[in-house]
């Protein structure tokens, strides 16, 4: 069973560009990024999703990631180069992991996303129950 923290980094890893959702994860980059975490204009969106693969899965080959990501192999190893570079993952015998610094990265990244989120979908409710009202009374 996940941890409420892994769940989280899922839902930061499983933000790739379908239905419209990287914009989120890059807003909330940068507000982290903003806040005493100014490695973090370095990295791109993929950078932050393999990242948060690691927290969510734990140790784990290059190879496991470029499949469950979709990326070539190569890719994932010189991204893991660069997490690996800032001290946010860990080169262990069997593969990476995520560093204290990275776990804590991504919660903040993570957290950032779900208020945002919760702002974009309030505004979703409020005007498709705007709309329901004006198609109910005709």
């Amino acid at each position: 069973m996940k941890t409420p923290e892994q769940e989280l980094a899922k839902q930061v890893y499983l933000r790739d560009g379908r239905w419209g959702m990287t914009g989120c994860l890059q807003e909330a980059k940068n507000e982290v990024a903003l806040h005493g975490h100014d490695d973090l204009d370095d990295l791109d969106q993929i950078h932050v999703r393999i990242l948060a693969y690691l927290c969510s899965s734990g140790l784990s080959r290059a190879s496991t990631i470029a499949i469950v990501m979709g990326l070539d192999e190569i890719t994932v190893n010189e991204h893991l180069g660069v997490l690996r570079d800032v001290l946010y993952a860990e080169e262990c015998f069997d593969g990476y992991q995520t560093s204290e610094v990275g776990k804590a990265i991504v919660f903040k990244v993570g957290i950032e996303m779900l208020g945002m989120d919760r702002f974009r979908m309030m505004g979703e409710l409020e005007s498709s129950e705007r709309l329901l009202k004006k198609l109910v009374q005709r």
